[in-house]
């Protein structure tokens, strides 16, 4: 089962493992970097961006707690305002329960018509259009 679907997997595989495990891994290097005056980064293995992040209060106050409260605020708001939608769909069934989760799942998928209607927008007598022809076309 295994031979067959790895074919169809490999374009995704290598897709996430160029876009997310590599970036990862170059910033979890980089974080072992030095850094120096008049540049940028120089090239070290230290660990002293770590001591420096989990010893001084600034860095644990500043970056550290602000992120803890904000992730543990926004889990709790989206508990709150999520389980008694889940609860009343739950409760649901036949059509109004196909329609309520439909509108459920509907802003999920605004980024992505918003997405694919630039595409159509640029592709079909926008600037790229503009390019590759000598005349406006009309749509």
């Amino acid at each position: 089962m295994t031979r067959r679907i790895l074919p169809f997997l490999s374009p995704a595989l290598l897709a996430l493992l160029l876009f997310v495990a590599f970036p990862m891994v170059w910033v979890f290097r980089t974080s072992f970097n030095e850094l120096a005056e008049g540049a940028y980064i120089v090239e070290a293995m230290t660990l002293e961006n770590y001591t420096r992040f989990l010893t001084e209060p600034w860095y644990l106050v500043n970056t550290l707690w602000f992120s803890v409260r904000i992730a543990l605020l926004a889990t709790a708001i989206s508990v709150i305002c999520a389980y008694p939608v889940a609860l009343y769909i739950a409760k649901t069934s036949g059509l109004q329960r196909n329609v309520l989760m439909a509108l459920t799942m509907a802003p999920l998928l605004i980024g992505l018509v918003t997405l694919v209607y630039g595409w159509i927008v640029i592709f079909r007598g926008g600037r790229s259009h503009e390019l590759t022809h000598d005349r406006p076309s009309r749509i």
